[in-house]
């Protein structure tokens, strides 16, 4: 791949390979090489991403077992990340054979390879900050999710997720008040009618503070 086409790529994705031909082997499908190719890399990218998602949103929704298992469903599907793909332009730098149509399946298959290559480039903080660069915005409800936007920052300035302490004020009609803090040091605090709408301020002020500097 040309060095200005890796740069192009590198840049839309928002990650540097240090091992370029990682980057190669992520975007090359089996009809283009029928050896080296994005399949082994494509399983276990698909692995990373139920965990990532998984684990993400155990840390920051309150749901049940059922309502997890929905909206993991609805984030790590094949329509989803064909889209993200398509809107970033990232199925353009796939090598194909040339009577190759680019289906969505190729197209998820795609955003999992990366997300593989990447991990092993970098290790897993990297491969989060990938995820939530392109799914974040996808895990909020109705409300701005600044819990998703800080996280994505956090995890790929520091390799780690904030820590929230939040607790009920009841001498303060029951509201909630949420500290984070990012190395243990306090980055934000909010009150909110629940203790997620606390955590949410508490977030937001982090946000607009990191994204100040």
């Amino acid at each position: 791949m040309e060095k200005q086409k890796i740069a192009e790529i590198e840049k839309i994705i928002g990650y540097t390979f240090k091992d370029k031909a990682g980057l190669e082997l992520a975007l090359t499908h089996s009809s283009f090489d029928g050896e080296r190719n994005y399949e082994r890399l494509e399983f276990f990218g698909d692995s990373i991403l139920d965990f990532a998602v998984a684990e993400y949103l155990m840390k920051n929704f309150d749901l049940d077992e059922g309502k997890m298992t929905e909206k993991r469903k609805n984030l790590v599907n094949k329509k989803l990340l064909a889209q993200v793909v398509t809107e970033n332009s990232i199925d353009k730098f796939l090598k194909t054979s040339a009577n190759i149509v680019k289906s969505d399946k190729m197209k998820s298959s795609v955003f999992e390879s990366l997300t593989a290559a990447i991990y092993y480039d970098a290790g897993m903080s990297e491969a989060y900050a990938f995820i939530l660069r392109f799914l974040g915005r996808y895990f909020a409800d109705e409300e701005t999710d600044y819990k998703s936007r800080l996280n994505e920052i956090v995890i790929k300035k520091f390799g780690e997720y904030p820590v929230y302490e939040s607790y009920e004020e009841k001498e303060k009609n029951g509201r909630f008040f949420s500290r984070v803090t990012v190395k243990g040091k306090s980055r934000g605090e909010g009150y909110g009618e629940s203790k997620r709408q606390a955590e949410q301020a508490a977030a937001k002020a982090a946000f607009e503070r990191f994204d100040k500097n």
